[in-house]
């Protein structure tokens, strides 16, 4: 009898410090910290392109979701934390990815199919041999603890899908929107408010397709690029 008792307090134990070992597995350097308000237009019909931009494999969300039915992973992502919070994660989490995997890009002519130690030594330590714990943490994603995919074509939890446009894309996406045909072909980013228009240039010639996955649902899709004045 004193053995069922043991095995059974046994097992109620192990329930109770079943959350306790899985919240630390998943504990991620963000969390505890208050986010950043996202977009004022984030979730309404302003804000991003639609699905009249739509080609191939590469689809636009529009409207993204309610800010209020976000986490604090998924509001981290996408506008990063507080002054209260870790310096280099202070801007959104996405924006990290998006910098490393074009940076990457542009060196190797290559996207991994995740992120990586190779790709973080590569781009910011200069070798893996200086590469610590500590520099890997923020790249992790913040909803499931791990280095996120970057070639998840179908939905998949805190993981990206992340490609470059091919030529006929970026003509096809081009054509659909004056402001970015002046852009990327003209080299002219255009003030609408002021008319103050800038002549910058594409670095490296590249467009990239983002298309970010929260908790249950796709939280973001957009292209990015970076620019460096023309004149």
């Amino acid at each position: 009898m004193i053995k069922y008792i043991n095995a059974a307090r046994l097992f109620i134990l192990v329930l109770l410090l079943t959350p306790v070992l899985v919240s630390i597995a998943f504990a991620h350097p963000s969390d505890g910290y208050p986010t950043q308000d996202l977009h004022s237009c984030y979730g309404t019909d302003s804000y991003g392109l639609g699905p009249e931009y739509d080609v191939n494999d590469l689809y636009f969300v529009k409207p993204l979701p309610d800010p209020d039915t976000l986490s604090n992973a998924e509001k981290y992502i996408l506008a990063g934390l507080t002054q209260d919070g870790p310096g280099n994660m202070r801007r959104p989490y996405y924006t990290e990815i998006c910098e490393a995997v074009f940076g990457y890009y542009l060196k190797t002519g290559e996207i991994l199919p995740a992120v990586s130690a190779e790709m973080h030594a590569e781009l910011i330590c200069g070798g893996p041999d200086k590469l610590t714990a500590e520099m890997l943490e923020p790249m992790k994603s913040p909803i499931t603890g791990e280095f996120p995919r970057l070639d998840a074509t179908a939905f998949s939890p805190g993981d990206f899908y992340i490609r470059p446009l091919s030529k006929e894309e970026v003509a096809y996406i081009a054509s659909k929107s004056d402001s970015l045909k002046a852009l990327w072909f003209d080299g002219v980013l255009e003030d609408p408010i002021d008319g103050n228009d800038q002549q910058v240039r594409l670095i490296g010639d590249t467009i990239l397709y983002v298309r970010v996955y929260g908790e249950n649902e796709v939280i973001l899709t957009k292209l990015y690029y970076e620019m460096v004045d023309a004149r």
